[in-house]
């Protein structure tokens, strides 16, 4: 498959010769040690950090939806943060409205839409951050520990849009500690650390034999 992301050689901050890609319609999660450079790397491919070296490639910005690990939101209601994607690219303020709105009543936050997006809890953020992301149907979504914060039932609901962002084409990448999740969402799987990704291959044969003691001992603590 053709990779709709693609990252060769990247070296910035702890990154050191990391190469990974993803395809349309593909989720590959990439696990790693706090510290590795998971960060850094989702950041380069979404083309807001330049690398020290090595190529990118990646669909432009407006293209790319991103959920960081803690969202950062305009000074305006929940409603309109959520409805800024589709603003930016010149949907009129009513139409970037209103598939807002349906966005957050998927995300089970349809009453804080009108509430200030910096009073959102922990939980409500990274759902108004993935509703951001989402609203203008991106090409390739980049997800920084996206559910960390969410129940369990918010969790499966989460990743039932995340397959469902998959079947229409989107590349997706999640960045994730659950070994769970990994199992449940990915199609390969890739290990980042001290830099390098060290171990990649297909999600569940990966999982269930590691080659490396490094993934190994990942999986045993997970």
């Amino acid at each position: 498959m053709t990779p709709l992301l693609q990252a060769r050689g990247i070296a910035k901050w702890a990154l050191r010769d990391a190469s990974l890609s993803v395809a349309a319609g593909e989720c590959v999660a990439l696990l790693g040690p706090s510290g590795s450079g998971k960060t850094t790397l989702v950041r380069i491919l979404a083309t807001l950090l330049a690398p020290e070296s090595g190529h990118v490639a990646a669909p432009p910005l407006r293209r790319i939806g991103l959920v960081q690990q803690r969202p950062g939101f305009l000074r305006a209601s929940t409603l309109d943060n959520v409805a800024y994607p589709l603003r930016v690219r010149g949907a009129s303020r009513a139409t970037a409205r209103r598939v807002a709105a349906e966005r957050l009543v998927a995300l089970g936050l349809a009453a804080r839409a009108d509430a200030g997006a910096w009073t959102l809890s922990g939980g409500e953020a990274q759902r108004a951050g993935l509703a951001r992301a989402l609203v203008a149907r991106p090409d390739a979504l980049l997800l920084d520990e996206a559910t960390n914060q969410l129940d369990p039932e918010w969790t499966r609901r989460v990743e039932d849009l995340l397959r469902a962002e998959r079947a229409r084409g989107c590349a997706v990448l999640l960045v994730t500690h659950s070994v769970a999740q990994a199992r449940r969402l990915a199609d390969r799987v890739a290990l980042l650390e001290e830099g390098r990704i060290v171990e990649e291959g297909p999600a569940a044969e990966t999982l269930a034999s590691p080659r490396t003691e490094r993934l190994r001992a990942f999986v045993e603590m997970a």
